[in-house]
């Protein structure tokens, strides 16, 4: 038995070294797990065209929305882990669920993480009616007016809704909140006045900001977002200085994917990182790109917001 767990291993290794050496072979999937046309699904594109190049292989782009994320996430695991399916996914579509849903089943996701390609922040906007200009406006109002000030967000249990109840946490302030399930809906609204403010993501308030049919009061990062140099942090205001949610863009592989396989990923991928038009078009997608590619900094990212994401549901403000 000895002899043939050695031999088994020894099998295993040489056929990882071949799928090494002669990977890719063929065109690789990239699952997006949401449907097309949203941000995710316009980073996949950008990355298939650039890491495509690099490979020497084609990516083709196959969407698979529904349930948050985890149907997507379900048939990469049912894949080959081979490498030549992989998922741009938030990497946190199954705690999300069960964050937001105490009855959702709690299962961990099996992905191997290549790295984090760029981060967005979110952006507290308001209607130009509202009569608020900057943070601490609309904080004094909302404390003048508990209870009647709007707050519109896609969700419940996404990044985007729980930011805003981190807010409210951490002013101490009461609005109402109204959940849509798209942002469309949310503009129509702002727009039309019958709500006050929303948590968007910057590619779908951007235009509306520059025309300055809406104001942006502060973005969610801690610090000032390239993405949008000109407005605010929510850490420049006091009481919100511990507040630090992003959206990620990072690249998965199966659990088993081979080692081999992951690294020539990583390699490649560091390669097209450093390429200023792939960075150009990162933020053209009004994504901040990484300094590198690796593993870990996509799993300190998902950690980091599971954290804050958790101590929101569980009324706790932001940790000092």
């Amino acid at each position: 038995m000895r002899r043939l767990l050695i031999t088994l291993a020894l099998t295993i290794g040489l056929i990882q070294a071949a799928s090494a050496d002669t990977f890719p072979s063929r065109p690789i999937t990239i699952i997006v797990p949401y449907g097309p046309g949203g941000g995710t699904d316009l980073f996949a594109r950008v990355l298939a065209s650039s890491l495509g190049s690099r490979l020497g292989q084609s990516i083709v782009i196959d969407n698979v929305p529904g349930a948050g994320g985890t149907i997507g996430i379900q048939k990469l695991n049912n894949a080959r882990s081979d490498g030549y399916t992989l998922i741009v996914a938030s990497g946190m579509e199954y705690e999300m669920q069960a964050l937001s849903n105490p009855d959702a089943p709690v299962r961990t996701t099996d992905l191997k993480a290549i790295g984090n390609f760029g981060t967005q922040p979110m952006v507290l906007v308001a209607r130009p009616g509202l009569g608020v200009k900057t943070v601490d406006e609309f904080v004094a109002l909302a404390k003048s007016k508990p209870g009647k000030i709007s707050m519109a967000a896609v969700g419940p249990g996404t990044a985007l809704q729980i930011t805003g109840l981190m807010i409210q946490q951490a002013a101490a302030i009461q609005l109402i909140d109204v959940p849509y399930k798209g942002s469309g809906s949310i503009v129509t609204d702002i727009l039309a006045g019958n709500v006050d403010v929303a948590i968007m993501s910057p590619p779908t308030v951007h235009g509306l900001v520059r025309e300055g049919k809406l104001i942006p009061l502060a973005v969610s990062e801690a610090a000032r977002s390239p993405v949008m140099p000109g407005v605010p942090s929510l850490s420049e205001t006091a009481a919100f200085k511990n507040i630090d949610t992003k959206i990620g863009y990072p690249l998965y592989g199966p659990k088993s994917l081979p080692q081999p396989v992951a690294e020539l990923l990583v390699k490649r991928a560091n390669e097209i990182q450093a390429d200023p038009q792939f960075q150009q078009a990162l933020l053209k997608l009004m994504v901040a790109p990484t300094k590198r590619i690796a593993a870990e900094d996509a799993d300190a990212l998902n950690a980091s917001q599971l954290a804050q994401f958790k101590a929101a549901l569980a009324g706790k403000p932001a940790a000092k």
